[in-house]
């Protein structure tokens, strides 16, 4: 709920930012993606933190099988920035609740050994 009352915060703040597409970032470590996923896309059980910062998504993605969701988001599918929560303010960080569903846009792409999945988060 607290997450829903921030997103129409940063709306009322800035509502033509709110409504441009904007790209995030996230990266696993070790993981690897499921045929399932790719076709029907998934929920996230679990809060999940992403960056504007690419570059912080393939850090924390590692070196080993490394994955890095990218998300389209605009409007009530972006998650809450909290940068002014984080340990590291200088990372915009955007949170997303407990069972965002990640909707794959076309298939993933691998460049350098990365795979990297474009997704549609969609939250309740």
């Amino acid at each position: 709920e607290g997450l829903r009352k921030l997103r129409q915060v940063g709306a009322a703040l800035d509502p033509s930012g709110f409504s441009a597409v904007r790209y995030l970032w996230r990266g696993m470590h070790k993981m690897r993606l499921d045929e399932s996923f790719i076709r029907l896309g998934g929920t996230e059980l679990a809060p999940m933190s992403t960056t504007t910062d690419k570059a912080v998504a393939l850090k924390y993605a590692g070196a080993e099988s490394p994955l890095v969701f990218k998300y389209k988001t605009r409007g009530l599918g972006r998650g809450v920035s909290i940068r002014y929560l984080s340990v590291y303010p200088r990372e915009e960080e955007y949170l997303y609740p407990p069972l965002t569903f990640l909707q794959p846009e076309g298939k993933p792409k691998v460049a350098r050994g990365v795979t990297v999945v474009e997704v549609t988060p969609q939250m309740s």
